[in-house]
């Protein structure tokens, strides 16, 4: 075999290698960047609904009168993830908490209003 023979070889598989490993990169990257943004809108919705329940309980604290129970243990009592078995979807599992979220915040501005 040549030297030429031998270099078109040798480049050859390592011509095949970067393509295998550029290509795993690619959706490594690819499955990350889709994560990162579920993880983002994940974070922002959980974060408006923490800031809500919290004005709730800093409204309560402020007029002295008793807590309502359900600002006992919000994360305990509002999250769906462990509570619903059927839930097995994304969006399933968002409408659900969503939904609780929104009826549970209605709730408290029934009772106590904040401007």
């Amino acid at each position: 075999m040549s030297d030429d023979e031998i270099a078109g070889k040798t480049w050859t598989k390592i011509e095949k290698n970067v393509k295998r490993l550029g290509l795993g990169d690619g959706l490594s990257n690819g499955k990350d960047s889709n994560f990162q943004d579920y993880f983002d809108k994940g974070f922002a919705d959980g974060f408006s609904n923490a800031y809500l329940i919290g004005h709730h309980k800093g409204a309560f604290f402020t007029r002295n009168t008793p807590e309502d129970p359900l600002l006992a243990q919000p994360k305990l009592g509002w999250c769906q993830i462990c509570q619903n078995d059927s839930l097995v979807t994304l969006p399933q599992i968002k409408a659900k908490q969503t939904d609780i979220c929104n009826r549970n915040l209605d709730e408290l501005k029934n009772k106590t209003p904040i401007g």
